[in-house]
């Protein structure tokens, strides 16, 4: 969705999670896929709550095609500034393998 100016609207979603860094997050990352070092879709939240991988993939690759796309703000963790689109795309692609 759009803004009346044209600016896409703030997208809300549990996916993906980065963690803070530290002794638990590292364990914690490790046992459940949380994403210490880059954005991930943790395998807790895709087994239990990502009903249709395929149809979050490409929702994923949708956001990735907004133009001047500049940040993610997780549900959890830090945002992610560097190369956004490409990390959306990553995920997508991690979730169609």
């Amino acid at each position: 969705p759009a803004t009346g100016r044209g600016q896409p609207d703030r997208q809300r979603h549990h996916c993906p999670c980065r963690q803070p860094r530290g002794p638990g997050a590292w364990v914690m990352s490790r046992l459940f896929g949380f994403g210490a070092r880059r954005p991930a879709i943790p395998r807790p939240i895709r087994s239990r709550l990502v009903a249709d991988g395929a149809a979050l993939a490409a929702q994923l690759d949708t956001w990735a095609e907004i133009p001047g796309l500049q940040r993610i703000v997780p549900s959890h963790g830090e945002i992610i500034e560097q190369q956004p689109a490409a990390e959306l795309s990553r995920l997508a692609y991690l979730l169609k393998s």
